[in-house]
């Protein structure tokens, strides 16, 4: 898969990529082992046997239930994380994510990085208590404090993204500071994130610093960026100005998929 657009004030570059879709049934039996035992366990996943937030199987139970070794479990196990289906969670064991749905999934995969071009202007800066949406993202418990700051991301001086950004209060301990500045311990880095485009309708502040009129159709991002210990760091609401994105993606077909979604009568 080949995806080639800019997200600011973070950026997705994407090389050749294999992109994961979510099947509630395996059609075709998978050459390798390892792909039998990852789509069992998608299925698994899929069907409602392992919910959010499920722990998984060890990986002892697993050998021992598909009679395979441990090289073919992890394997397995890697390639849903990858698909941001499951996380190994150290001293805790392989945790099922929130996404894993039976609705249709693509994935986009990508690199973080400075979008080449964009300027980003930081418009506001509140602490504020958590409404419920951002609790859950930062698995927060609801009203408490955050850290929300607003900004815009530009381009020749064209508004491109408005950006919603919240994280958790936190003070970090004396040791961790350097500088009169706080350094992340390495648990607390960013490690990867997740997004999710959704189809929504402009509003107020879209019309007041992108330009776009309210009550028009336009595309926003919930993105959330987890640390090295798997925890959230960041919570990130995304608006794109439709008129000055595009987004695309480069399908290749899996093993016995048809042109068509469904197969014709």
């Amino acid at each position: 898969m080949k995806c080639d657009f800019e997200i600011a004030p973070i950026a997705l570059y994407c090389p050749h990529s294999r992109s994961g879709s979510i099947h509630a049934k395996v059609h075709s039996v998978p050459d390798n082992l390892y792909e039998q035992v990852r789509d069992s366990l998608l299925g698994r996943i899929t069907g409602g046997e392992f919910k959010a937030g499920d722990k998984l199987p060890t990986e002892e139970q697993l050998c021992q239930e598909y009679g395979v070794s441990r090289i073919t479990v992890r394997r397995a196990i890697s390639e849903l994380t990858a698909q941001m289906l499951v996380s190994p969670r150290r001293g805790i064991g392989t945790v099922v994510m929130n996404r894993a749905t039976g609705r249709r999934v693509f994935r986009l995969s990508g690199f973080f990085g400075q979008g080449s071009g964009f300027r980003v202007k930081k418009i506001g800066s509140t602490t504020e208590s958590a409404s419920a949406d951002v609790a859950k993202a930062l698995r927060i418990g609801e009203g408490t404090l955050v850290q929300h700051q607003r900004y815009i991301a530009l381009h020749k001086n064209e508004p491109f993204t408005l950006t919603d950004a919240y994280e958790a209060e936190a003070e970090p301990p004396p040791d961790r500071k350097r500088n009169g500045k706080s350094a992340l311990p390495p648990s607390r880095r960013v490690a990867r994130a997740e997004q999710e485009l959704i189809p929504t309708l402009s509003d107020a502040l879209s019309e007041k610093y992108l330009g776009y009129p309210a009550g028009r159709p336009m595309m926003e991002a919930r993105r959330i960026v987890y640390a090295s210990d798997g925890l959230p760091l960041h919570y990130l609401i995304l608006r794109y100005h439709p008129e000055r994105y595009r987004f695309s993606v480069d399908m290749l077909p899996t093993k016995g998929t048809a042109i068509f979604e469904a197969r014709q009568d």
